[in-house]
């Protein structure tokens, strides 16, 4: 089963209680999965529960009468599509606020927030979908009516949510890609047990990106300090085979057989190794003096 399929089935999982909440519902659904089509409210989902629930509200809450009608889709990834269809729709569309000379946002249905609630659970039901949180974070809801779309994004702004929108081949989206505002969709919607799992992804991600990061670190010091390293050799190299090693100071001969008898070992480690001992910063200016020297060589 799908991640989106397993959010929807937490979200009828959970009745709203109150008819003035399954209206707005099942509104959300229609504004949500429907478009209008030769005469008929067709209404397109691709989840079989969510097309019973469809069928049970509109027989329950208005007397329709809708039988579904299932399409099989093509490619071997995609599900059947299940299909309700309305003759008499401009009706229930007025009784559900999305209709008045034209399709509208239902404003009306949603001065509480248990409605506006049920409507965000709704529109999820019918044209939500969540990517895999292990692939990427990404969250939409798809209309095929413009002024849906346009008055989703306001309706969001209310809730102290930025959302994002674009028009894909006609269909009007309305999406999310960051975790935590995902997240706060998802919970106003009643997806709770699906929000822990996106964080529980989220966390284990992050950790893995940390040790990623401190890995790759790791191993540019570890190159950094070993091209340093067969830098100054050769540069030792360079001085014993023209002039002798002799010709340098004690304090610098002494680090530059040091370096030739340990050629992977760090600054700091070198100067441990010194009698007496001297630090990181030392061995660095003791270092670059060889190093100059060579140069006239």
């Amino acid at each position: 089963m799908s991640f989106t399929k397993n959010l929807k089935k937490e979200v009828m999982e959970k009745e709203n209680g109150k008819q003035c909440c399954e209206v707005a519902e099942l509104a959300g659904i229609i504004a949500f999965s429907s478009s209008i089509k030769n005469g008929y409210l067709k209404i397109t989902i691709e989840n079989r529960m969510v097309a019973r629930r469809i069928a049970h509200q509109l027989k329950r809450l208005y007397g329709v009468q809708a039988g579904i009608e299932v399409k099989k889709q093509g490619g071997v990834r995609k599900d059947d599509a299940f299909i309700i269809s309305v003759a008499s729709y401009k009706d229930l569309l007025e009784r559900l606020r999305l209709f008045r000379e034209n399709i509208c946002f239902p404003d009306e249905l949603l001065t509480r927030d248990c409605c506006a609630r049920a409507f965000l659970k709704g529109a999820f039901l019918g044209g939500g979908s969540v990517a895999n949180p292990e692939k990427r974070y990404h969250l939409e809801f798809v209309t095929h009516y413009r002024e849906i779309g346009y008055a989703f994004v306001k309706f969001f702004e209310r809730m102290d949510i930025a959302a994002h929108e674009v028009q894909r081949r006609g269909l009007f989206v309305t999406y999310f890609k960051d975790c935590d505002v995902i997240c706060d969709v998802l919970a106003a919607a009643g997806v709770n047990n699906g929000v822990m799992d996106i964080y529980e992804v989220k966390v284990v991600k992050e950790k893995k990106n940390e040790l990623n990061r401190l890995n790759n670190s790791e191993c540019a010091n570890i190159c950094k300090t070993a091209k340093a390293a067969a830098d100054q050799r050769i540069c030792i190299e360079k001085i014993v085979k023209t002039v002798g090693i002799d010709i340098l100071p004690e304090s610098l001969r002494k680090l530059a057989e040091m370096r030739m008898k340990y050629p992977e070992e760090g600054l700091a480690q070198l100067g441990q190794r010194l009698n007496p001992p001297i630090g990181k910063s030392g061995v660095n200016h003791r270092m670059r003096k060889i190093i100059e020297i060579s140069k006239r060589y």
